[in-house]
């Protein structure tokens, strides 16, 4: 867990930030390598052709399929979240909902 101390003026800044931020999500196909995962972190790494390299967060169910999984191609289902600043800055964090070896 990470803490920071705020003066009262930063601690509005960062409220009005977090208020104005526009999240929003939707599902996509992805089709790539796994490349990596952490049963640790509960986490995977797609290795996709136009994006390169995503990290995204899974449940058990899907970390115990790592080494069966490694290096081959996969295609997943994904919740994709985004939330962009007022600046233009945009976070991008990815859940697989399904993952399953590639069939040509």
């Amino acid at each position: 867990m990470r803490a920071s101390r705020l003066g009262s003026r930063n601690a509005q800044r960062c409220r009005d930030a977090l208020r104005a931020a526009q999240p929003e999500e939707h599902s996509e196909r992805l089709a790539g390598r796994l490349v990596g995962g952490s049963m640790l972190r509960g986490t995977v790494e797609i290795e996709t052709a136009d994006r390169g390299v995503i990290t995204a967060r899974v449940d058990h169910e899907i970390t115990s399929l790592l080494s069966a999984y490694a290096n081959r191609r996969i295609t997943a289902e994904v919740l994709v979240s985004t939330v962009r600043s007022p600046h233009g800055r945009e976070h991008h964090s990815y859940v697989v909902l399904y993952l399953a070896l590639h069939t040509s």
